[in-house]
């Protein structure tokens, strides 16, 4: 994992698969949590989902796997990771492959918490959505709630 971009004061995106290391230092940091929404099966995982689990468990902190791929968002899904996110305690980082999914799903769990993120999105979290190749930044939700 190269970085993180903050989403609000709690919740922040991991732009890559974090390593032992990185988890290490996101501990330190102050986080209380790991949200994983990688596949099992995806390709350049330093660690397995069950294995992140075990060293995030190790280190402290809470861990919630919830593998969402584009092609299967819809509501319930959506709504599955903004319970789990308002559920966990403190700092949370959520992380998928390149910061696509966790950005949108990370947009739109802000303004759920009352953050209004999306005229600001590009500056207060280093602009996920464009690094990714959107032509805007766009969450996830906007494509589910229009």
């Amino acid at each position: 994992m190269t970085e993180l971009r903050k989403g609000n004061d709690r919740i922040a995106v991991g732009l890559g698969h974090p390593g032992k290391q990185d988890l290490a230092e996101i501990a330190k940091d102050g986080f209380r949590a790991v949200v994983n929404l990688r596949h099992h099966d995806e390709e350049g995982q330093p660690l397995q989902p069950d294995q992140e689990g075990e060293q995030v468990r190790s280190l402290g902190m809470d861990y919630v796997h919830i593998p969402i791929s584009c092609e299967s968002l819809n509501r319930s899904v959506v709504d599955r990771f903004r319970d789990s996110v308002a559920d966990l305690p403190g700092r949370v980082m959520v992380h998928c492959a390149s910061g696509k999914r966790s950005g949108g799903l990370c947009d739109d769990a802000c303004r759920v918490e009352g953050e209004h993120v999306r005229r600001r999105s590009t500056a207060k979290s280093g602009g996920v959505g464009r690094r990714v190749g959107q032509r805007r930044p766009r969450g996830i939700s906007e494509k589910l709630y229009r």
